[in-house]
């Protein structure tokens, strides 16, 4: 009876144990298909979109990263270094080769894609052409922004070499900044550059205009930006000469809009530097000659009554560190017969001397 007893328990106990396995083995096994199933899912969502070993890091595959987090170096695109990207060359007559052409078309097109942005500077070469050749521009739109700079080599200045400008088909929509150029405009009708501005900043250095009785219009329209609440525009000029007249000004200036012009290192202003467009007044036109410029004062009564000269302290002549009011010739009667001393300066490329007295003599 007693054995009868303990075999009964312990077929319980064997029954239990192996009722508890196989519930256990059942849940583990859902479990498992629940989590094989959903991976299948991601699988299936995710095989479309693999990527083969065999297309990574190769041309035409995908790029791959190194153990820096960057591209690998033997994926990284060839570029010019950056002294390639900041000179090219146009010399008609030459040789192309590199960043020289001898088509502008095709310089153009190299330096309006990715390098867009970058600084540039566009040299004319006058090697090949003879005295009084101009350098041929096709006509098109060029959109040439602040960052760029066109530049002619010294001989060009030597020959008279100029850039052909004077087709109205010719325009720029950007303001590049100019250097050692003659820029030949004769017979154009319309601005080369038209220019709707916010805040723009050009440079005029060395350079010298072409014209004729052919011409009638401005190098430069600049009309304001409507989106912006204020347009302001910068134009340094350095050691230009050029007196302009009713066929042709440097600038014509829109309502609303404040031009400053800074002239430096014996530039002289002389005639219509600058017309008001849209048959108004014009926007504010501010003259800020250094001690060895000048600007006469008929650029400013011809632009009229919203132009001004500021001239630069004579304590710092290349520097903005103050302005004050440009004084006014004339004369002046009993002066002493002895001034306290003198003031040699540059006077429209001359040399001039100021007598200069102790207040209270005028």
């Amino acid at each position: 009876m007693k054995s009868y007893r303990i075999d009964y328990l312990k077929e319980n106990q064997i029954r239990d144990y192996i009722n508890n396995q196989v519930g256990l083995e059942t849940s583990n096994r859902e479990i498992a298909d629940s989590i094989l199933g959903s991976r299948v899912q991601i699988l299936e969502t995710d095989l479309p979109n693999k990527i083969n070993t065999s297309e990574k890091g190769i041309p035409g595959g995908v790029a791959t990263l190194g153990v820096d987090g960057l591209l690998s170096e033997n994926q990284r695109p060839n570029i010019p270094n950056l002294g390639d990207i900041g000179l090219f060359v146009y010399q008609p007559g030459g040789l192309a080769s590199g960043n020289i052409f001898t088509s502008f078309t095709d310089l153009y097109t190299a330096v309006s894609g990715s390098l867009k942005r970058f600084p540039k500077t566009i040299l004319f070469d006058s090697s090949f052409l003879g005295n009084g050749d101009r350098f041929s521009i096709p006509d098109g739109n060029y959109d040439f922004d602040s960052e760029t700079i066109l530049r002619s080599d010294k001989g060009s200045l030597l020959k008279n070499s100029r850039l052909d400008l004077r087709s109205n088909q010719i325009l720029f929509t950007g303001l590049p900044s100019f250097e050692d150029c003659v820029l030949d405009v004769a017979s154009r009708t319309v601005p080369l550059i038209t220019k709707e501005i916010a805040f723009i900043f050009a440079r005029l250095k060395n350079c010298q205009f072409v014209w004729d009785d052919t011409t009638s219009c401005s190098f430069i329209s600049f009309s304001k930006d409507l989106s912006s609440p204020i347009s302001l525009a910068e134009i340094e000029i350095s050691n230009n000469s050029n007196t302009f007249d009713s066929f042709f000004s440097l600038l014509e200036i829109f309502p609303g809009i404040s031009v400053y012009i800074d002239c430096l290192n014996d530039t002289v202003i002389q005639g219509q530097f600058a017309k008001p467009g849209g048959g108004g007044v014009g926007g504010y036109l501010i003259f800020q000659p250094d001690a060895s410029s000048f600007v006469e004062p008929s650029s400013v009564g011809l632009y009229g009554s919203n132009a001004e000269i500021f001239r630069k302290s004579l304590r710092s002549p290349n520097f903005d560190t103050g302005l004050d009011f440009s004084a006014s010739s004339g004369s002046a009667s009993a002066l002493p017969p002895f001034p306290a001393g003198y003031l040699k300066i540059k006077f429209q490329n001359t040399d001039k001397v100021i007598p200069i007295y102790d207040p209270p003599s005028p």
